[in-house]
């Protein structure tokens, strides 16, 4: 494994050459040295000019580093050469939300889908759960989400929603992670 110096910034050196990238990101995100990751993801580019990826991943250090519109700038390039890249498409979407922007204030070769907590979502819930007997976790629901496009919202947010829904019900309540959401039996409902 390759150590990090007192200073916190990892060598470039040749031992960084005998590990794979996520290795390397691994030691930089887990110092939050988002500084050195995009040091490093810049060589990386350098030495693969070619490799998508790691452009898309030089374009995400920028983001972790908070230099929204440089991120913007580079991962606009990579999104019309590589349009459908979905990976690019939702870290354009992280830097533009995070100046205040949304998906409509960019010029979209393809634009992604962008889901917020909304009447789709819930009705999709409903869906999802109502032919199971069991409850299921929050973390499931969220992932069946997950390839329906960007969400806007996180776990708890969607617990808190389907929480006041009165076509859901939830056992194990006083803990988001412990929680068990079902479709509420038609006698069970609340009158609205």
């Amino acid at each position: 494994m390759v150590e990090i110096s007192k200073d916190s910034k990892l060598s470039l050196s040749n031992n960084l050459e005998d590990l794979e990238d996520w290795e390397a990101d691994y030691c930089y995100i887990n110092k939050n040295d988002y500084e050195g990751l995009l040091k490093y993801r810049e060589q990386v580019v350098k030495n693969n000019p070619k490799d998508y990826y790691a452009q898309w991943r030089f374009g995400e250090a920028y983001i972790l580093n908070k230099k929204y519109d440089k991120a913007i700038e580079f991962l606009s390039k990579l999104h019309k050469k590589y349009p459908d890249f979905g990976d690019v498409q939702y870290s354009l979407l992280d830097a533009l939300f995070a100046t205040g922007k949304d998906e409509n204030s960019y010029k979209w070769v393809i634009k992604p889908t962008v889901l917020r907590l909304n009447k789709y979502v819930l009705d999709f819930c409903y869906e999802f759960l109502k032919y199971r007997r069991k409850g299921i976790s929050i973390s499931t629901i969220y992932c069946e989400l997950i390839p329906k496009g960007y969400l806007r919202f996180e776990e708890g947010d969607l617990f808190k929603a389907l929480a006041t829904d009165d076509r859901f019900e939830i056992e194990n309540d006083e803990s988001i992670q412990d929680a068990l959401i079902r479709v509420a039996k038609k006698g069970k409902r609340k009158k609205g």
